[in-house]
């Protein structure tokens, strides 16, 4: 998948049920750890917990399409 800026994620949405879902940003053939990030929604307008080393910023332009897949709708805007 990817956002309007052009960077590409994986999303596991194999937990959906659970409104939880982990994501990858896919920077490069090599993998990097620091790219993972989870996101645990409550499916009200927010996220509720961004578990990740990376800066949150970067995870801000993926939240409102990963809570979409997980919420079923409308994207997030915070």
């Amino acid at each position: 998948m990817s956002v309007d800026d052009g960077a590409k994620f994986a999303v596991d949405l194999s937990r959906k049920s659970a409104r939880y879902a982990a994501a990858y940003i896919i920077d490069g053939d090599t993998f990097n750890k620091s790219n993972l990030f989870e996101l645990h929604f409550d499916c009200a307008p927010k996220v509720v917990e961004v578990l990740t080393n990376m800066d949150l910023k970067r995870t801000q332009i993926f939240e409102a399409k990963v809570h979409q897949l997980v919420c079923g709708d409308a994207p997030n805007t915070r």
